[in-house]
């Protein structure tokens, strides 16, 4: 079977983490506005090949110098976005009829940014 490669990437901003740009399966790139206000931002790749569990990772893409910001926006809004996190959890479990199962955004990951 062939090897299937999925990308999402996400920001962290003050707001909380907003999606950037997702190609997951088949290949139809799903873009977003970069945010100007981002302190941080990362890809999650997902390989997943024949009947094996997938395989993730995570790297930081690039940086804001103030990394006190990105620690103290990483302490309020979590290290990953709730929707990578549900994903690998997913993935860690059960296998699934799809092997890379689409991240969702969820709106209200940002919600606590008003409290």
């Amino acid at each position: 079977m062939a090897t299937r490669i999925a990308t999402w990437e996400w920001h962290l901003t003050p707001l909380g983490w907003v999606p950037g740009l997702q190609t997951p399966p088949p290949d139809r790139p799903v873009r977003y506005r970069l945010p100007s206000d981002r302190v941080a931002s990362y890809m999650l790749s997902q390989i997943a090949s024949g009947e094996a569990q997938p395989t993730h990772g995570w790297t930081q893409t690039w940086a804001a110098p103030d990394a006190g910001a990105i620690n103290e926006l990483m302490r309020r809004f979590g290290a990953l976005p709730a929707p990578v996190t549900e994903l690998v959890h997913a993935c860690g479990g059960a296998q699934s009829a799809d092997p890379l199962p689409r991240v969702r955004f969820v709106p209200a990951l940002s919600a606590a940014a008003g409290a």
